[in-house]
């Protein structure tokens, strides 16, 4: 723990009314107190004694879900990743557990001990902090899909979370992985919009990724201001692929630098329609 100068937050009152609260409150103050055990507090929350006593190596009646609990925080794999999205978007414990193939008693010592959040889901300004660190901002990197979980409960809600799970298992998605470039896998099973949605959001923010990200908004406006079905069709795909190519150089670490798409431009088979208005030719001419 990094605050042991300050007081330890002992108790469940004392967590409501810190603003600088982790998740993983409890299992912080356990081991900080095993630090420094002659700290004084004036009392102790039952889910620090329970983790004291597990840290210490007693015997407890429930000591094989907390171990499995403990391994599933830092493993910080696959299973980690979902159990938090679910817990975030407040899926009932006994759900989790079966959809991720773990005791309900897992379930109930992981958020305990490590990711205590269910209690103060409307405070978004907190969870997204504690949980997204920022990476919807500067770009998710390829090793945050617990990150980008987290931050599509929050935005996105229970449905588009469970859609996301279930294409990226269907992707190859492992508990080894645990990769956003799964998504984008050539040979992926994974539409062209879900593909687009996550490569925008591996945008960095840096020279070339601003770059990138203002050249794709005039992009997408000038697709939309269109009125011919097949020429928007065409370019929005084209721009779609152009973001998803470099999305997977960004996820891959390789150096990068975004070329500019180049202005709209009527095709052979799509001729400009003689009946339309100067406004749809800017369009399509543009």
């Amino acid at each position: 723990m990094t605050r042991y100068g300050f007081p330890l937050v002992t108790t469940l009152t004392q967590a409501d009314a810190d603003p600088t609260l982790t998740p993983q409150w409890r299992s912080e103050v356990a081991q900080a107190l095993l630090d420094e055990p002659n700290r004084i507090y004036d009392s102790l929350d039952p889910g620090i004694e329970e983790a004291i006593a597990f840290l210490q190596g007693e015997e407890l009646e429930n000591r094989s879900a907390i171990e499995q609990a403990t391994q599933i925080y830092e493993d910080d794999a696959l299973l980690r990743a979902e159990i938090e999205a679910l817990v975030l978007v407040n899926c009932p414990g006994k759900e989790i557990a079966r959809r991720c193939g773990v005791d309900v008693k897992v379930v109930a010592f992981y958020e305990q001990l490590y990711f205590h959040v269910r209690r103060y889901l409307r405070a978004s300004d907190w969870l997204i902090s504690r949980t997204v660190n920022g990476a919807h901002w500067c770009g998710f990197k390829n090793h945050q899909l617990r990150q980008f979980w987290a931050w599509l409960a929050m935005a996105g809600g229970p449905v588009i979370l469970d859609h996301a799970i279930t294409v990226y298992k269907a992707a190859g998605g492992t508990h080894a992985s645990c990769r956003l470039d799964t998504y984008l896998l050539h040979n992926a099973r994974v539409s062209i919009n879900l593909q687009t949605f996550v490569a925008i959001l591996t945008i960095p923010a840096d020279q070339d990724g601003l770059r990138a990200s203002l050249d794709l908004n005039v992009r997408f406006k000038e697709i939309d201001a269109c009125t011919n079905p097949e020429v928007r069709r065409q370019y929005r795909g084209e721009a779609q692929q152009a973001v998803i190519r470099y999305a997977r150089l960004v996820l891959a670490g390789k150096r990068r630098k975004w070329k500019m798409l180049t202005r709209m431009k009527p095709t052979a088979q799509d001729p400009v329609d003689s009946k339309q208005t100067p406004r749809d030719k800017s369009c399509q001419n543009a």
